[in-house]
């Protein structure tokens, strides 16, 4: 039975929602401290993502503006593509933190276990919302957005981009 996109997000959002309520957020303690390593270090290739219904890679320095959520909070989406991994479910993670601090997470992390799918380079087939909880903790200051995919055999990519968040634009109301 095929899924709709609005399905497969409430899906995803009732999951976190329970995580996150239920205080089973994922740690950070096996991902890497700094910028540095989540470039240099990995077995295959991961492109970061952002766009809601477009793949787009963010450029250094680039400034997004997080979407204000229908729940309250504020998000925003990203994505994964890898390169030298085969079809399949893999663990995928997403993080955004201050550049000063690695344990100055702002939004995520969000961990989820994903079907990367394509042929030369898989992908999410969709975008995921990575929440950021307080706003005046991210807007305004240099983060690090970083994924990191965790093959079904063990191997890891990683990829990340230094940006800046604006806050949302509030719903009309």
């Amino acid at each position: 039975m095929p899924y709709g996109r609005k399905t497969i997000r409430v899906a995803i959002g009732v999951g976190i929602f329970s995580l996150i309520s239920c205080g089973g957020q994922p740690s950070t303690s096996s991902m890497p401290d700094t910028a540095a390593a989540w470039i240099d270090d990995g077995d295959f290739d991961v492109t970061l993502g952002v766009g809601e219904s477009a793949f787009v890679t963010p450029t250094p320095g680039e400034t997004l503006r997080l979407e204000a959520g229908s729940q309250g909070l504020q998000h925003l989406w990203v994505r994964a593509r890898a390169s030298g991994i085969s079809e399949g479910r893999h663990q995928v993670t997403w993080v955004l933190r201050g550049l000063e601090s690695p344990s100055d997470v702002v939004g995520g992390p969000l961990r989820l276990g994903l079907p990367l799918e394509g042929q030369a380079a898989p992908e999410t087939p969709w975008a995921v919302t990575l929440v950021v909880p307080d706003v005046s903790a991210a807007v305004g200051r240099s983060l690090w957005l970083g994924v990191e995919v965790r093959s079904i055999d063990g191997r890891v990519g990683r990829d990340g981009v230094t940006l800046q968040v604006s806050a949302p634009i509030p719903p009309a109301r």
